[in-house]
């Protein structure tokens, strides 16, 4: 950063000498913007990084998903308790391992918008029979053991079961290959009681997620992890905060253009 400064400081002298006033004004208006923000944010890690510093509360993270881990949140938020959601066997040891040095618990079931039983379909991304991916489903598919490596039978449920487990103020993380909807129609009765949501979405259900978790009284606040196939968005995770948590250090009153910044 002092040398992000230092920069900014001798660039500015120089381009008082050689530049005409009204392309100096242009090119100091943008030197400014880096200064006031040198590292644009785009990843996980570094939003929740910037909204602990924010005095945004996080009391503790609750992980729907998580398969071995979710390393972002294990670095950013190691002084909380974790609760994970994970209805695969074959990530436990992993997961046990990944959080031998926090406090965490771990719910051994898949999430849903009810209560029963549905079908755990282990699959192979890569059609060899090695695990990468899996999700739930209400019919049973045959193993191939190529791309369908398993299909089992498993006990599921809604969120709000176990709300009761969770301090208010919460981090809501959801990747659940596709079934994230779903998952937050069953957390319809606890939902107010996380601070920061952070849903994976694909191209075709941005908007739809966004609809519904802003219907609950948050408010969309940043796009991050964004992948591209070809040249277009393929898949992001949107990322929200509660709207009683907006305040001026996340977004300063309009209209200040030294505030604009470009993302990356």
């Amino acid at each position: 950063m002092q040398a992000l400064l230092a920069t900014f400081s001798s660039v500015k002298s120089f381009s008082k000498r050689i530049m005409p006033i009204r392309l100096r004004t242009t090119f100091l208006m943008h030197l400014q913007s880096l200064k006031r923000h040198p590292k644009p944010v785009g990843n996980k890690l570094d939003r929740i990084k910037s909204l602990r510093r924010l005095k945004v509360p996080i009391e503790a993270v609750v992980d729907i998903g998580v398969q071995t881990a979710t390393h972002e949140l294990i670095e950013a938020i190691p002084d909380k308790p974790h609760f994970l959601f994970e209805p695969v066997p074959t990530w436990y040891q992993a997961i046990k391992e990944n959080y031998r040095c926090m406090k965490h618990t771990l719910y051994p079931i898949a999430l849903s918008n009810q209560s029963g039983f549905t079908w755990l379909i282990q699959s192979s991304m890569h059609g060899d029979g090695q695990v990468t991916h899996a999700s739930i489903s209400n019919a049973r598919l045959t193993p191939d053991n190529q791309r369908i490596v398993s299909c089992d039978q498993i006990n599921v449920d809604r969120l709000d079961s176990f709300s009761a487990d969770f301090p208010a103020n919460y981090l809501l993380k959801i990747d659940v290959d596709g079934q994230e909807l779903n998952v937050l129609e069953g957390a319809s009765g606890c939902i107010d009681k996380a601070s920061i949501i952070i849903i994976e979405a694909d191209y075709s259900s941005v908007s739809h997620r966004a609809l519904f978790v802003e219907g609950f009284g948050f408010q969309l606040i940043d796009i991050i992890d964004r992948g591209m196939y070809g040249e277009v968005l393929w898949q992001c995770d949107l990322v929200f905060i509660r709207n009683d948590l907006m305040n001026e250090s996340l977004r300063p009153p309009m209209f200040d253009r030294q505030h604009w910044h470009p993302i990356p």
